[in-house]
């Protein structure tokens, strides 16, 4: 398997194709994986995967890359001559990888055995049939690869910039929209007409959009037909192109089989996906996940002043050349990071006007101004009937109590001296 070289020539000697993209109609893949062929169509490529009806669409990057790295990646070198009954011996006759491309290049390229010294794979190209050539071991890789890896398994494929409104709706998450048109042109909801008027969190909707515009299929299911019955879920994304709308939609239904819980059904993908618990879920948003739960708004800067009272204890600070002090005089050290963390702390649920029975007050948080006029004045209540980790935070701008969660309580609570110590 290690005749001697003769014959070398210098790579610019090869004939070897270039596999520009805008020449080729198509390829074929033939590996220990199986078959497919990959074919070019409106907007790119997609699969063909044989017994399956349906052509899943390709990710044009990848079969980009796949092109690219057989034009830049000439042979090695020419080892010899070769006839047809030395196939076997190189791993030529039943080959470890096929690459067929379709005309107007009509050229096959067979990839064998290793060499004995493991630097290559013996190869054969259709353009030089006579010829025994020595690739690079990175061919088998890339040629070993199966249809899989060339899905395109985003679920939505849109420029963000052209999103004109965001729609969902569920069994659990209710139905809800949203456009944009805000100030700025920011979003603010359509649909419900409870939620019109509700403030959207433009810091949630970025980052759904992001989620959208990235998430994958944990697999694509060739071959797998329509789901039926009534979905769990649907994701539809309005964009404005060239003067026209169109909508990109997700569908996600139940499945009781082996592999992932839902099947999705998108209009970017003509082959139902797999998405299993975390993937559904990072999808089905509600009108409420989406809206603007701070419970404060407050310009940090003008917070000068401020009293905490516990149950057994209080605290009386003022701030003086950045720096926050006690009656004593002494520094408090942490009391900015507190006040951010305030502006950033979400409802979890539907604030309430009254109390329930049973809770208890914890805290009281007065925030002033230099002045010592009131800015705000914050109550915050434990109570067992919420989930654990959640409290009761009554704003008095409002008079609503909001069940929300966090260690904020926690970290004012130890701010407080000893009760007698007065430390």
């Amino acid at each position: 398997m290690w005749p001697p070289r003769q014959g070398e020539r210098a790579d610019d000697g090869f004939v070897w194709p270039d596999l520009s993209e805008a020449d080729l109609s198509g390829f074929v893949v033939e590996n220990a994986r199986g078959r497919f062929e990959c074919v070019r169509q409106e907007g790119g490529w997609a699969i063909r995967v044989p017994g399956a009806g349906v052509k899943p669409r390709a990710k044009s990057e990848k079969v980009k890359a796949l092109l690219d790295f057989l034009t830049e990646n000439k042979p090695l070198r020419m080892v010899g001559t070769l006839g047809e009954s030395e196939l076997d011996e190189y791993g030529l006759l039943e080959p470890r990888a096929t690459f067929t491309a379709h005309s107007p290049l009509s050229w096959e390229l067979r990839v064998g055995e290793r060499n004995p010294t493991s630097d290559g794979v013996y190869a054969r190209s259709s353009r030089e049939p006579d010829s025994l050539l020595l690739l690079d071991t990175e061919f088998a890789i890339v040629l070993g690869r199966g249809a899989d890896h060339y899905f395109d398994k985003n679920l939505f494929a849109f420029d963000r910039e052209k999103v004109r409104a965001l729609r969902g709706r569920g069994p659990d998450s209710g139905a809800w929209e949203l456009r944009r048109g805000g100030e700025g042109d920011g979003w603010v909801f359509s649909a419900p007409e409870k939620a019109k008027g509700w403030p959207v969190s433009q810091t949630e909707v970025d980052y759904f959009l992001h989620t959208l515009g990235t998430i994958k299929a944990a697999e694509l299911l060739v071959g797998r037909g329509e789901p039926a019955g009534d979905p769990s879920l649907v994701v539809e994304v309005e964009l404005a192109a060239d003067g026209e709308e169109a909508v990109q939609r997700l569908t996600a239904y139940p499945d009781g089989g082996n592999g992932p819980p839902w099947l999705g059904v998108s209009t970017s993908q003509p082959v139902p996906a797999g998405l299993d618990e975390q993937r559904f879920e990072q999808l089905n948003r509600s009108a409420f996940s989406l809206r603007d739960r701070r419970v404060i708004t407050l310009d940090l800067s003008r917070v000068q002043r401020m009293r905490l009272d516990g149950a057994r204890a209080d605290l009386l600070a003022h701030k003086g050349d950045s720096v926050w002090r006690d009656n004593q005089g002494a520094e408090i050290v942490g009391l900015d990071v507190l006040l951010w963390r305030l502006t950033d702390v979400r409802y979890q649920r539907e604030p309430v006007v009254e109390l329930p029975e049973g809770a208890e007050r914890a805290l009281t948080w007065e925030l002033m101004d230099e002045e010592g006029e009131r800015l705000l004045k914050l109550a915050f209540f434990r109570d067992n009937g919420l989930e654990e980790g959640q409290y009761w935070l009554k704003n008095d701008n409002t008079g609503e109590f909001y069940p929300v969660c966090g260690g904020l309580l926690k970290d004012l609570t130890e701010r407080l001296p000893s009760p007698g110590t007065g430390e």
